[in-house]
Formats: C-alpha cells, structure tokens, sequence
C-alpha cells in the first residue's frame, strides 16, 4: 500500500496491521466503537477484498454486528468464501 493513501488514516499502523490480515487470511475482523448515537457502544465488523484478475482490490465484502463478539469464525469464514466467489464471477 502507498504511504500517500494512509495519510487521512487516524491510525496508520493500525491500518497497515489490518490490510496484512487481509493479504495472509483473506479476511479481517475488528471491534470499533458504534458512530450511532443509540445502539451499542461497540460495533464487530469482518470484510473481505473483491479482487481482480491482476489481485488489485475492486471493492470488500463486510458484516457488521451489536456488540464486541458479533462476528464470529463461521460468519469470516463464510464472508471469505462470498468475496472469492464474488471476485471469479467478475473475472479474477
């Protein structure tokens, strides 16, 4: 990833830590806290690239869920196999 397209990041290294999990797993899962004003104070999220032919991001796959164990390990899993077929659909 270019350093000029983290510069906006409000956490970098965290940024960068995330797309690693993403190039080795397939698929990533944080906690963040809710921007909603009403709901839970945190929301779990796990996305999955849709990749090009050439491996370059055309756009992700996420779930998003209340509380801090809302995306557990079959819901990535399954998020992980969408995003592959997804992308061999649009020609990778």
């Amino acid at each position: 990833m270019r350093n000029d397209a983290l510069a906006g990041a409000d956490d970098a290294a965290r940024l960068r830590r995330l797309i690693a999990t993403v190039r080795a797993e397939g698929v990533c899962a944080t906690t963040v806290p809710n921007p909603l004003r009403s709901g839970p104070a945190v929301m779990s999220t796990a996305a999955a690239p849709i990749l090009d032919r050439r491996g370059d991001a055309l756009g992700a796959l996420s779930l998003v869920a209340p509380g801090e164990g809302g995306v557990r390990t079959a819901a990535r899993t399954a998020l992980r196999r969408a995003s592959l077929a997804v992308s061999r659909a649009v020609g990778r």
